[in-house]
């Protein structure tokens, strides 16, 4: 045999053995996957929900007390002591001859100016200050203010925030009501009581309701 003839045949060989090679480790290798993600849109029975909540969402204005019981600054303290018993609030609007807002008093600001007159009763000092001393003198002058349109939990938010217990509603300089701590507690009170006797939203209309968005 000739030189070249064995060194074709060596060269088969030589690749012979290579397919086999490739041919096993084809037969051994790890298949290469892909991930795959597979979008779901939100099942359309939360829609309702979500539209009833929006629907729900309360303002001030359906929590505020319309036209509240104001004083204006030249308004004695014997005065606001005697409205803030006989109505049993505890912050007075204070406004101007215009009706335009100019602050707020409360009956922390009268206890830190006459020793607590409303609780403890006045001693003679504290009823010349009563008798003497104006709104003017003690009132938080241009206090945090919301308007009608303002979310409740927005204005709950504030209550919390800056420890105050009322907020004066106004719109523009005109004021239009006042919103309490009570105001959004008895809100609160009369929501979790309706919650016990109302139903969860049904799906009936789930596939209308989606296909408003």
């Amino acid at each position: 045999m000739s030189q070249s003839q064995d060194d074709r045949r060596q060269i088969d060989e030589d690749e012979s053995d290579l397919s086999l090679r490739n041919k096993g480790e084809e037969r051994h290798a790890i298949p290469m996957t892909f991930a795959t993600y597979t979008y779901t849109p939100p099942d359309v029975h939360y829609f309702p929900k979500i539209l009833l909540w929006r629907k729900n969402m309360h303002t001030v204005n359906d929590l505020m007390t319309v036209a509240p019981l104001t004083v204006t600054p030249p308004t004695k303290l014997e005065d606001v002591v005697q409205m803030m018993r006989v109505e049993g609030c505890r912050q007075l609007p204070v406004v101007n001859e215009e009706g335009r807002l100019v602050g707020i008093i409360t009956d922390r600001d009268v206890r830190l100016a006459v020793n607590s007159p409303l609780f403890n009763g006045a001693a003679d000092q504290n009823r010349v200050l009563l008798t003497t001393l104006t709104v003017a003198e003690c009132m938080t002058p241009s206090p945090l203010t919301v308007t009608p349109d303002t979310p409740a939990y927005r204005a709950a938010e504030m209550l919390i925030v800056f420890k105050v217990g009322a907020l004066p509603v106004v719109e523009g300089e005109r004021l239009v009501g006042i919103l309490t701590i009570s105001d959004v507690l008895d809100q609160f009170v009369s929501e979790q009581k309706r919650s016990l006797f109302t139903l969860e939203p049904t799906a009936e209309p789930a596939a209308e309701t989606a296909a408003a968005f």
